[in-house]
């Protein structure tokens, strides 16, 4: 065998194990992540956003997000109970979450709100910037209710997560 042969079958072993390992590591993460995700199946959560109105026109580039996150029975009815502290206990958080309707159409995930014990969330959204990117731009507002860890302020998305809760769309223009 010569030396260049037994060098390519050395290389190929270690890629092997290597392709392995992180096949073994990405089924285990995919495992976890699966085992948060049901934490939020049995909690019947309902959000809503009543603070931009839909097809209101922002002028400042940060505006206030609000409305209510509802936790349901199982019987569809909802719960009185302390909606902050349920969302915790599950291990789940909620971000509002933001997209331009133009040329790069990405989810900017915002910073979390703060959300009393009546499940009314209150928090901000950036709509453009300071120095007038976004005037005249159209966006998008969601509120989006993730497990634990899952979003960060400041991740960048193409598409909405799969997994959780949404609230329905809110679009704005800011002027």
């Amino acid at each position: 065998m010569s030396k260049f042969t037994q060098i390519v079958g050395f290389i190929s072993a270690v890629l092997s194990i290597a392709a392995i390992c992180l096949a073994v590591y990405n089924n285990l993460k995919v495992d976890r992540l699966q085992q948060h995700f049901e934490a939020i199946k049995p909690l019947k959560m309902e959000i809503s956003i009543s603070k931009p109105e839909d097809g209101s026109e922002i002028r400042d580039f940060v505006t206030e997000v609000s409305g209510q996150i509802i936790i349901k029975s199982p019987d569809n009815t909802a719960q009185k109970t302390e909606t902050n502290i349920t969302i915790a206990e599950k291990g789940i958080e909620v971000f509002p979450l933001v997209r331009p309707l133009s040329e790069a159409n990405i989810w900017y995930a915002q910073t979390k709100p703060s959300i009393n014990k009546d499940g009314i969330f209150t928090g901000s959204v950036n709509i453009g910037d300071k120095e007038g990117r976004g005037i005249g731009v159209r966006f998008q507002i969601v509120m989006l209710a993730v497990p634990k860890g899952t979003i960060r302020q400041g991740d960048t998305f193409r598409d909405l997560p799969p997994y959780g809760c949404a609230s329905k769309t809110v679009t704005v223009r800011r002027i």
